[in-house]
């Protein structure tokens, strides 16, 4: 099944797009773990497994952000300066 928007499935805001089974093991990778856990938080009933994958939950505190943010940046600038070996 892929995401609303990707693949071959066209844009949706809701989760009509999951399978009209009763139960399945749901997993979902990086932002994919966080939609799968959101789905399974409001459909734990057809949930028969969940696994998550490299998926946070998010940063709380706007300390975590900032440092988040600036991280990010210096991983940018490297990528965009330095040779890919470098890299």
């Amino acid at each position: 099944v892929d995401l609303p928007g990707h693949g071959d499935e066209p844009f949706s805001e809701t989760f009509d797009f999951m399978p009209k089974i009763a139960k399945f093991h749901l997993i979902g990778y990086s932002m994919g773990g966080r939609i799968a856990l959101q789905y399974a938080m409001k459909h734990s009933e057809r949930i028969q497994t969940l696994t998550l994958i490299s998926a946070h939950l998010g940063l709380s505190s706007e300390k975590e952000k900032q440092q988040r943010l600036e991280s990010d940046a210096a991983w940018a600038k490297l990528l965009l300066e330095a040779p890919i070996d470098t890299f």
